[in-house]
């Protein structure tokens, strides 16, 4: 399956850019590290969480218009998880 056919709001910016470590890779004499820049998504605290919110509200939209006409989202967490600070910091 791939993922351009699944139900999606976009919320951020994707893909982002994944820098190689130069200095870091040669202090550590190993094989070269790479860091994938989440930080750089325009959410704030997003990366894992904001791609999978994407496709979770995706469907629920796409459930919720086709049985009940509804086409709002409430995200409802404790405060303490990132997850809910993601989703709330966005709608």
């Amino acid at each position: 399956m791939k993922l351009d056919s699944l139900p999606r709001v976009h919320l951020a910016e994707f893909p982002t850019p994944v820098h190689y470590l130069e200095t870091l890779t040669k202090a550590y004499k190993g094989p070269a590290i790479y860091m994938k820049r989440d930080d750089l998504t325009s959410l704030g605290m997003g990366g894992n969480k904001t791609r999978k919110l994407e496709f979770l509200i995706g469907e629920a939209l796409k459930t919720r218009r086709r049985h009940t006409g509804y086409d709002r989202w409430n995200p409802v967490q404790s405060l303490q998880v990132d997850g809910s600070r993601c989703k709330k910091s966005r709608f």
